[in-house]
């Protein structure tokens, strides 16, 4: 049906983005180890100049293995991603996959009203639709049922008006006629069709009922889905600009460190707060495109997205 053909498009496409997400975060991490690898040669070189002491080389050494070990949790979860949208799809876990898009890469969505008129693309509408004309019919059907029985008799006839008995007497023959138009209903089927009507007068309202509460809910929902991508919209713009602020603090802290000029405790620092902008950057733009979605599943995934 379209209401299965829906979800199935809805979950195939969610499992889809989780898996681009993960795959950006694993990207990420492949940064953040590159990242921790330089910040461990660096105290290692110093360690061998005698600028630092070994417990800051132990503790470049500490975090360098720590963020690899994230890094290879990302890609098991990457793999259980993979197999979740195989699933999803159908196909066996042992089929090959490849993403052929980045989540970075996927259009940011502009604000804009949602047509009410999408509603009618909903299956839950069109079957609500039709059984609001079906029960129209049964109401017009059991209305004609109470139409009054009409009878019609005619009777064409002559008679002999005469004092003897003479069938050939002229002038003792003379025509006669009546038609009888008769209307009735009867009483016991009058009673047992009005309380047909009603029946079907109540199956009528309660199916425009559920087609006005669904056009309410569609209305509420949709709203409510477009001032949530809204604001992931915006808020993905913060942090974007976000995580280019903690990058270039990265890096100014990072060359202080090789000048002799900063702490490693420094670098650690902001080497953390590229880590959370990275984070706050990745979940903001999941909830764009699962805001997204979620507006394209109301709309039965007929809405522009343009």
């Amino acid at each position: 049906s379209a209401a299965e053909a829906e979800a199935i498009c809805y979950e195939v496409t969610k499992s889809y983005y989780n898996a681009l997400l993960t795959y950006e975060e694993l990207k990420f991490a492949l940064a953040d180890t590159v990242r921790a690898y330089e910040v461990y040669q660096l105290a290692v070189q110093r360690f061998t100049q005698y600028q630092i002491k070994e417990v800051e080389k132990n503790q470049a050494a500490f975090d360098l293995l720590n963020i690899r070990f994230q890094y290879q949790k990302l890609e098991a979860t990457l793999e259980n991603a993979y197999l979740q949208l195989l699933y999803t799809i159908g196909l066996p876990t042992t089929t090959s996959i490849t993403l052929t898009t980045e989540l970075s890469a996927l259009t940011i969505p502009k604000a804009a009203a949602v047509d009410s008129m999408l509603v009618k693309q909903r299956s839950d509408y069109k079957k609500a639709e039709v059984e609001t004309q079906l029960n129209q019919q049964q109401l017009q059907s059991e209305r004609a049922k109470l139409l009054p029985e009409l009878s019609l008799n005619a009777f064409v006839g002559t008679n002999q008006f005469t004092q003897t008995f003479n069938l050939t007497e002229s002038n003792s023959w003379f025509g006669n006629s009546f038609v009888n138009l008769n209307a009735s209903i009867p009483l016991s089927i009058f009673y047992q069709q009005n309380k047909r009507i009603q029946q079907a007068k109540n199956r009528v309202e309660k199916s425009q009922l559920s087609l006005k509460e669904i056009k309410q809910s569609f209305e509420y929902e949709t709203r409510l889905a477009s001032n949530q991508l809204k604001t992931a919209v915006d808020d993905y713009l913060n942090q974007q600009e976000g995580l280019k602020l903690a990058r270039q603090l990265y890096d100014d802290r990072l060359n202080r460190y090789k000048e002799g000029q900063a702490l490693s405790s420094d670098v650690k620092t902001a080497f953390a707060q590229v880590q959370q902008a990275e984070y706050r950057t990745l979940k903001a733009l999941y909830n764009i495109v699962i805001y997204q979605l979620e507006l394209d599943r109301l709309t039965g995934f007929k809405r522009n997205n343009n």
